[in-house]
């Protein structure tokens, strides 16, 4: 199986717009129902759709409350690497408070969801944090 350049793009602008919209049911519209999920390189992976949405119903963030872009870097096969930022605003939602570099390695299946997702996030230097 191979993933079309046009499907990453498609997927990743789906990811921002389904964590934008708050709702962890969306979370079958980006991966399988077998799905592995890495959100971090140290963390335990997530297995299946019901562990993920619980993820990302817990670790959600308004939808006001940052804006994201990624690109593909590098596809081959069912294979894609992309790249791209997450900005997140102060409470005024006027500035930017955080901006983090994001590289998610994905794979996918026949049918477009991805089915294996790792996530590396850096923090840009001087930036503070509240979290």
């Amino acid at each position: 199986m191979s993933v079309s350049e046009r499907a990453v793009v498609e997927w990743l602008a789906r990811y921002v717009d389904v964590w934008k919209s708050g709702d962890d049911s969306r979370v079958a519209e980006l991966f399988s129902d077998d799905a592995v999920y890495y959100a971090d390189p140290f963390a335990i992976p997530l297995r299946g759709l019901a562990e993920i949405a619980e993820f990302w119903g817990i670790s959600g963030d308004p939808p006001d409350a940052f804006e994201a872009h990624y690109d593909p870097l590098l596809i081959t096969g069912d294979l894609a690497i992309a790249t791209g930022f997450s900005r997140y605003f102060d409470a005024s939602r006027s500035q930017f408070e955080r901006e983090y570099g994001n590289i998610f390695v994905l794979r996918f299946a026949p049918d477009g969801r991805c089915n294996e997702y790792r996530e590396w996030y850096m923090l840009r230097d001087g930036e503070t944090t509240t979290i």
